[in-house]
């Protein structure tokens, strides 16, 4: 790990010290930081440092683009500056006025989202191979396996466990985003995919907690439950860690806590976390009845823009809400295919049209791309720095998320994120893949034959310190 050590101290230093840290995480590419005092932040020096690839404020965050090798500096990051020991006093240590908080609510609600699926993607991920294994040698693609057989039963229950113990798996990610007790987090989790809850709703049988009417809801695959029960409970948690006596917090702060939370969680959290997401697949729904192929092709276009800023992960807790609500994904998963294979075109038309001096860079970032899934790499070498390059990237992206828009495909489950990506439209995979294979070629050209620019344009994401 040494040879990050100049990358971490110099990263330490520009972000303000370990005291302006409140806490730091990291997703795939990228190192993710809640800071006390923004204006303390040097981006300029931050995005000249060994590893860095790039930097900027997004949905309440500070992010420093690393690549995929993140884990290994986050590591020695955390290894140096001992910031996982670091707690708060509050469950949300934020003290700006309630002004400053309203006007940033669309930030903080993405930071939050974030923060809590972000932890899980490496869940999502793999069963999202897994079930696209099982799509691949089933009846609806290869047929090359009966369903009853051992292997596709295995495949199925593993593919299947990723997303239905998503109340479980989102409550730990959510404990740590709102610094409560993971345990008692996990416990309300599981609580709500206990097999006596879940056979209660199937049954539709009336059910109270301390008379308090119950909705009846099957949580299995839901990840908004878990944020909003976490949320609420890092509350009750702190309450009662701060109220009761030291020598029986050990027993009195957790069962306080799930005793409380019990009619809270079932009766109120719950059931309108359920409601929220219920709407949000609405709208979207909505929206692709309201205006058709033109909101595909425009998350098409936008996608790696939105990746970009960290947006996309928003959007992508809202994919699974969709999901995990009606079976499939017929508008934002769709539109981020068209916007990948548009950028994957795009990467090889630069490798051919670059300077030879880029070439290696060039390469290496096609294949981390291509082949590996990263994105980062392209989009802050190439596709932010060049004017065509964006452009392209939109017409590409728009015109493939049209063409899907209008063959009315779906992705139902999540799949690899590299050339592999389009396994995802599972029987749609055809179709699907006229509309990224549009994308793809015509990025290709308009790549080759337009060239790119020699001057670099503006970052387009500017430097934000307010």
């Amino acid at each position: 790990m040494e040879s990050y050590e100049q990358t971490c101290n110099e990263i330490l230093s520009d972000i303000g010290g370990k005291d302006n840290i409140i806490s730091v995480t990291h997703c795939m590419t990228r190192l993710r930081f809640n800071l006390k005092d923004r204006s303390l932040v040097n981006q300029t020096n931050i995005r000249n440092i060994k590893n860095v690839l790039g930097c900027q404020f997004s949905a309440g965050q500070f992010q420093i683009i690393i690549g995929q090798n993140v884990d290994k500096v986050y590591k020695y990051f955390v290894s140096i500056t001992k910031i996982e020991d670091q707690t708060t006093e509050l469950p949300c240590n934020d003290k700006r006025s309630l002004s400053e908080k309203i006007k940033d609510l669309p930030n903080i609600l993405i930071d939050v989202v974030s923060g809590c699926i972000t932890p899980i993607l490496p869940i999502i991920t793999v069963s999202g191979i897994i079930k696209l294994i099982t799509a691949v040698l089933g009846k609806g693609m290869l047929n090359l396996l009966p369903a009853t057989s051992p292997l596709m039963t295995l495949l199925t229950f593993v593919g299947n466990s990723g997303f239905y113990f998503f109340p479980i798996f989102v409550a730990w990610a959510a404990s740590k985003k709102f610094n409560t007790s993971t345990p008692i987090a996990l416990l309300l989790g599981a609580i709500l995919i206990h097999p006596n809850l879940i056979a209660l709703v199937t049954k539709g049988a009336s059910f109270s907690v301390y008379g308090i009417p119950m909705t009846l809801v099957n949580y299995s695959s839901q990840f908004l439950p878990s944020i909003l029960i976490v949320w609420v409970m890092s509350y009750v948690y702190y309450f009662f860690d701060k109220h009761c006596p030291r020598s029986l917090k050990i027993i009195l702060v957790p069962a306080c806590t799930v005793l409380v939370m019990l009619p809270l969680a079932l009766c109120i959290l719950g059931p309108l976390a359920n409601l929220l997401g219920k709407l949000l697949a609405d709208f979207f729904t909505s929206l692709y009845n309201l205006v058709g192929a033109l909101a595909i092709g425009l998350i098409g276009a936008a996608w790696y823009f939105l990746v970009a800023t960290g947006m996309h992960q928003a959007l992508i807790a809202l994919a699974t809400t969709m999901i995990a609500t009606m079976g499939y994904d017929n508008i934002i998963l769709v539109g981020s295919k068209s916007g990948s294979y548009a950028l994957m075109g795009l990467a090889i038309a630069y490798l051919i049209k670059c300077k030879k001096e880029q070439k290696a860079i060039a390469s290496a970032n096609a294949v981390t791309l291509i082949i590996g899934g990263i994105s980062e790499p392209t989009i802050f070498s190439m596709l932010l720095r060049y004017k065509k390059a964006m452009l392209i990237q939109i017409i590409a992206g728009f015109v493939g998320g049209i063409v899907n828009g209008m063959l009315h495909v779906s992705i139902y489950f999540f799949g690899a994120t590299n050339f592999l990506t389009g396994l995802a439209f599972g029987k749609d995979f055809v179709h699907g893949m006229i509309g990224c294979g549009i994308s793809f070629v015509l990025a290709l050209i308009l790549g080759i034959v337009l060239g790119f620019d020699d001057k670099k344009s503006k970052d387009i994401v500017e430097e934000n310190r307010g």
